[in-house]
């Protein structure tokens, strides 16, 4: 009978201490990426975007042209200037 309580303890104390170092793990991981996050170099939103882009693809081109309120928008803006 003491060897059974005696397993128990043994038991108990093993799940708390693997309870504890998993806490403690999860807790440096978050540390370590907080800290890689923070120290990587920072990059311009549109960076994500150029990625996305390639050299030889070429620009999509609008078939209609500029429209009137546009003319009128560029000719101000070029007198302006």
């Amino acid at each position: 009978m003491a060897w059974q309580i005696l397993a128990m303890w043994a038991v108990a104390m093993v799940t708390i201490a693997w309870f504890v170092r998993g806490e403690r793990q999860l807790i440096a991981n978050a540390t370590l990426a907080q800290a890689a996050f923070l120290y990587a170099p920072q990059r311009a939103p549109h960076d994500d975007y150029e990625s996305d882009l390639s050299v030889d693809a070429p620009l999509p081109r609008r078939s209609d042209g500029l429209s009137r309120a546009e003319r009128d928008f560029l000719k101000a803006l070029s007198q302006t200037a």
